[in-house]
């Protein structure tokens, strides 16, 4: 079902808009027949009479009022808009999605070359005094710094016309998007962020001390949820076909967001108010889970909650999710919350900070354990020692997502460290796409800490071998490399351990797959060593470097033997990256090349 909405206009009357109406021309689209060509739309229904409709502001912003200060002051001070005041608490706040439509694509940066890759000369419109270069660079020069706040959330949304030819196409989906995600205008903790949001644009400046800085400086610098959008989808493309098994540790991971107290009731019994209402998990999914597949194939999750089943307790939401680490010792990332709620009996079980408290406390009594050999298990050790790759892998998922890094600082514990890895955390319901980008990116890193690198390292072996590689050469090259392979090796060994040896078969349900299961394990082997070749490569070119620098030259027909065998293996194996595949079997064949010349010598020498 097409979302319905409601549409209120506003055209600012500034140069660019006078232009823009006195155009009679089909290079540029009339601000003023949007209204007329969206009804024609099959993706939205425009229905102005129906109570149920959901409005949304569209505006169309100017080079002048983006870089107007006073334009963002209004905003925030238009009791019809965004207002900040406590006294609005008491009353009825029902704030609307804005649209606004601006010439450029700034959103991208204000930078010359971002600009041009952008709009192509090819694509900008002759005659046009909106790109003239002195337009651009004053854009650049006076445009202010918040101007990121149009784009930052799911309340505020931006849409370029320029290119012209895919502007209304741009502009359906921008309002599909807003139509589809109705259900979270009405959420308190989304009228929360806005009212923080305005806050932070409104006050975002130096008072000015005799320094001249003044409002010229605004230290706080939004994010253009379209930017990320497009370097989320970018990043996706590099996850392939992996899948990370999640927990939620979160007051919501089950319960749907609570409404707005001025909205309708809940029923006796019931949290949330409305038949729709999301709780977090299928808002996480269905956010996590867009990959893009051919027409009618389903592609693979990128993850899945492995605690769907899990019992919501309405209390001792820390302890709660410890207990949730012990059942799922695998479980390759950590969804956690900064903030429980104040009802909970203990401060220990408010905020998500502790559960990382608890976790290190945990560490360093197993670790004072091993050191002194005791055969008693401390009572504090609450947390599985079992998890993947022996780190933590943690993802905070909340709206307070600055006050969860200012506790790390003020506890002491650093983001990146023995025993956890935190990401930098981002809201899913009010920055869907900072989500999105953030978390992608965090499983990229997951991917290359725990990578296997084999390609990279069969690349450098082959730059350092000049020309045809002198016999010396050679060994060394093979000396360097030898821990390395040594290294994958083991690496490889420790993946199947934690693939639990099921990788081979995905198509089982996750739930039969055992907790002790990484399923980015069982994933990422499955995907780039389906054959489970790889540990028989890494194997036999660590024996070949073994052989090649301490062997004797009567050991030829062994490590002929060796290459050999690689050669008919190496094309088999997909390796980390889809564009390294080809580039690593011709390496992998120019280095053995290499080698058997290097053989035939010793044979010539030891007949």
């Amino acid at each position: 079902m097409t979302p319905k909405l409601k549409l209120r206009y506003f055209l600012v009357k500034t140069q660019e808009a006078e232009y823009w109406k006195e155009k009679e021309s089909t290079d540029f689209l009339l601000f003023k027949g949007l209204q007329e060509q969206l009804k024609e739309s099959p993706k939205i229904q425009i229905a102005t009479e129906d109570p149920q409709a959901l409005e949304v502001i569209i505006a169309y912003a100017s080079h002048s009022a983006l870089a107007d200060p006073q334009c963002y002051d209004k905003l925030v001070g238009d009791e019809r808009l965004r207002p900040v005041s406590e006294a609005r608490i008491s009353q009825q706040y029902a704030p609307v999605p804005m649209l606004v439509v601006g010439t450029d694509d700034i959103m991208q940066g204000l930078d010359k070359q971002a600009m041009q890759t952008a709009y192509p000369r090819s694509e900008r419109k002759a005659g046009s005094h909106l790109h003239e270069s002195d337009t651009i660079k004053a854009i650049r020069k006076f445009i202010d710094p918040r101007y990121r706040f149009w784009d930052s959330s799911i309340w505020h949304w931006y849409v370029p016309v320029l290119p012209v030819d895919t502007f209304v196409q741009r502009l359906e989906e921008a309002l599909e998007d807003i139509g589809l995600q109705r259900n979270l205008y009405n959420k308190i903790v989304s009228k929360e962020y806005l009212e923080f949001q305005c806050r932070k644009l409104k006050n975002s400046y130096f008072i000015d001390l005799v320094s001249g800085h003044a409002k010229k400086v605004t230290p706080y610098r939004f994010h253009a949820e379209s930017n990320m959008k497009r370097k989320a989808n970018k990043l996706i493309k590099a996850l392939r076909g992996y899948t990370w098994g999640c927990i939620i540790i979160d007051d919501y991971f089950k319960k749907p967001l609570r409404e707005d107290l001025d909205g309708p009731k809940p029923k006796p019994g019931k949290t949330g108010s409305e038949p729709h209402a999301e709780s977090k998990i299928p808002l996480i999914e269905k956010l996590l889970n867009r990959r893009k597949t051919p027409a009618g194939k389903k592609g693979k999750d990128i993850i899945k909650v492995l605690s769907r089943q899990w019992e919501d307790k309405k209390r001792a939401y820390i302890t709660n999710g410890m207990e949730q680490m012990q059942h799922f010792p695998a479980a390759d990332i950590i969804l956690l919350d900064y903030f429980f709620g104040m009802g909970e009996a203990q401060k220990e079980e408010q905020y998500g900070h502790y559960l990382l408290r608890r976790m290190l406390k945990d560490q360093e009594a197993r670790k004072k354990q091993t050191e002194e050999e005791s055969e008693n298990t401390p009572a504090e050790l609450s947390i599985a020692e079992a998890k993947p790759f022996d780190k933590h892998w943690i993802f905070p998922i909340s709206v307070f997502d600055y006050a969860f890094n200012s506790h790390l600082i003020a506890m002491g514990i650093n983001r990146i460290g023995r025993y956890m890895e935190i990401a930098d955390g981002a809201d899913p319901v009010n920055t869907p796409q900072l989500f999105r980008y953030l978390f992608y990116s965090f499983l990229e890193s997951y991917r290359t800490h725990i990578g296997l690198s084999l390609d990279t390292l069969l690349k450098d072996m082959n730059t350092r071998l000049q020309g045809s590689g002198s016999a010396e050469q050679l060994k060394q090259v093979f000396r360097d490399a030898y821990p390395h392979i040594a290294e994958i090796n083991t690496r490889i060994q420790k993946l199947k351990e934690k693939a639990d040896l099921t990788y081979t078969d995905r198509d089982e349900p996750h739930e039969s797959m055992g907790k002790e299961t990484s399923w980015f394990a069982s994933s990422y082997l499955h995907e780039i060593d389906p054959q489970n070749l790889l540990p028989t490569i890494c194997l036999h070119f660590q024996h070949l470097a073994y052989l090649i620098v301490y062997g004797l030259g009567s050991d030829w027909a062994r490590m002929w033997e060796e290459t050999q065998l690689i050669r008919r293996l190496v094309h088999a194996v997909k390796y980390d990256q889809a564009k390294y595949v080809k580039d690593t079997a011709d390496d992998a064949i120019e280095l053995l090349n290499k080698t058997d010349a290097y053989i035939i010598k010793l044979r010539q020498q030891f007949p």
